[in-house]
């Protein structure tokens, strides 16, 4: 109210022996908040009339903002956590650090490596007690089997469970054709001619084993 009088009294021309006092009631009379009588009217009088231009007053502020932050100050922001980033990871290693990665790498080698050796072993062992090489499977066709890890006793005794079905299956071929399904018979000549001691068949080629093994050859210690 007083602003509004101030203004009157700044920007108008009175006669003289007008009082600008007089100016007061007349405006308090018809200010529009005096004609309500309880305070939920006031308060809804100004949601009505005075919230919405509020509202949008913010909502033009926190626009203008956001624009001028995003066109000003959001790059230069992104891109110093770009820059830091980057220097974190192209970072150069302290000689400290290179030395315990270098050990690290070594130490996490040989684990590798001996656990392969081991399995190593064990696909030799496994070829032993599978008696393998009766079947034309040596040791050393067992060994690259280790590469599988967890899996190679189980690949290598199914690789041999399938060579050793189709050996047989050949192998009884083979008899039909000899003996026409009659039990063979022999001198002790005959059984002495298939008959192989093992230190002389692990001198054969694989080819050689399999010719002995389908004529019904028998090692012997």
């Amino acid at each position: 109210m007083s602003k509004i009088l101030e203004w009157v009294k700044t920007n108008t021309q009175l006669n003289d022996g007008v009082n600008i006092d007089d100016l007061k009631p007349i405006i308090e009379e018809n200010n529009p908040l005096n004609q309500l009588k309880t305070d939920d009217q006031k308060d809804a009088f100004v949601k009505a009339n005075f919230l919405p231009q509020f509202n949008r007053a913010v909502d033009s502020a926190v626009k203008n903002h956001d624009t001028k932050f995003q066109n000003e100050k959001l790059p230069g922001l992104l891109e110093a956590e770009r820059k830091k980033t980057l220097d974190e990871v192209n970072k150069p290693e302290t000689a400290e650090q290179i030395e315990i990665r270098e050990l690290k790498q070594w130490k996490e080698g040989q684990v590798r490596k001996n656990q392969l050796d081991e399995r190593k072993r064990s696909m030799r062992d496994l070829a032993t007690n599978l008696e393998a090489d009766k079947v034309g499977l040596t040791a050393e066709i067992f060994e690259p089997f280790a590469i599988f890890g967890e899996e190679a006793e189980k690949t290598a005794t199914a690789l041999h469970a399938a060579v050793s079905n189709r050996f047989n299956e050949l192998l009884e071929q083979e008899k039909q054709k000899l003996y026409g399904g009659k039990t063979p018979t022999g001198g002790d000549q005959e059984a002495a001619a298939n008959q192989m001691k093992r230190s002389d068949w692990n001198q054969l080629s694989n080819k050689e084993k399999s010719a002995f093994a389908l004529k019904g050859g028998e090692l012997i210690d």
